[in-house]
């Protein structure tokens, strides 16, 4: 289920208050900013990563993570912003096994570098390692790449990066429609993953996926009514536009 930013941000700050370093390290990867935990990133390195010793490699990608996230949002008043740190630091995380550190690269080559490509192939291994944020965010790649049979596949591509980790997905025949149908059946794939998950904004997205599909055999209306009356359930931001969903697809909401 969509965990709240503000909730996410106060159990880290009483951890830090608590001298839980390493509970409070485990909980910062899902913190998408800096905004009202900054003495508490502070106090977490000051007080935990820098004094690591003989620790187990799974302690040191949380650590890399922590210092990935200091630089890419310059957390504190000593540290201005710096993304060439942040990403050396994600990619050790990364290497050393946190499942988490894929998808700040991802944000890192996408906002800060940037570079579509590098973006798109850490933004695959996030969803391939289980991220349900990164399995949601991939399927709306290729949901907006499907949308090529209208934009034209060359502008879409250019828009949303060449997408060359995905095998057998390529307009070289000029055949757009069978294209695009190849990365509508991509974006469902990965959308219905997050969705299992509990994401309910990739629960939500299946009410336009259908629209766009026009194809039950890439995604049916009973699956999509299924995963609509889940989030229109729920009591997330998304429910109230997943019940408009129902309501135009003609289901019945619960």
């Amino acid at each position: 289920m969509e965990e709240s930013q503000d909730k996410l941000k106060t159990e880290l700050n009483r951890l830090c208050d608590e001298k839980r370093y390493y509970d409070a390290a485990r909980l910062l990867v899902k913190i998408e900013d800096v905004e009202g935990i900054e003495q508490a990133l502070d106090d977490l390195t000051r007080n935990w990563m820098w004094k690591l010793k003989d620790v187990d490699d799974e302690t040191w990608s949380y650590a890399y993570f922590l210092d990935g996230f200091c630089n890419e949002f310059g957390a504190y008043d000593w540290r201005e912003k710096n993304i060439t740190l942040a990403v050396d630091a994600y990619r050790k995380s990364d290497e050393l096994g946190n499942q988490y550190a894929a998808l700040r690269l991802a944000d890192c080559y996408e906002k800060g570098v940037p570079d579509k490509e590098e973006s798109a192939k850490w933004l695959r291994r996030s969803a391939e390692k289980g991220d349900a944020n990164a399995q949601c965010r991939l399927g709306s790649y290729y949901y907006e790449l499907s949308l090529g049979k209208e934009l034209g596949f060359a502008d879409a591509q250019r828009r949303f990066g060449k997408y060359s980790y995905s095998p057998g997905i390529d307009d070289a025949d000029g055949d757009w429609k069978a294209t695009g149908k190849k990365y509508m059946a991509e974006a469902v794939k990965w959308t219905r993953l997050a969705a299992e998950q509990g994401d309910d904004l990739a629960r939500d997205n299946f009410g336009r996926y259908y629209i766009i599909a026009s194809d039950e055999d890439i995604l049916s209306k009973e699956e999509t009514l299924k995963w609509l009356n889940v989030a229109a359930a729920g009591e997330s931001r998304y429910a109230a536009d997943a019940r408009q969903w129902i309501e135009r697809l003609g289901g019945n909401g619960k």
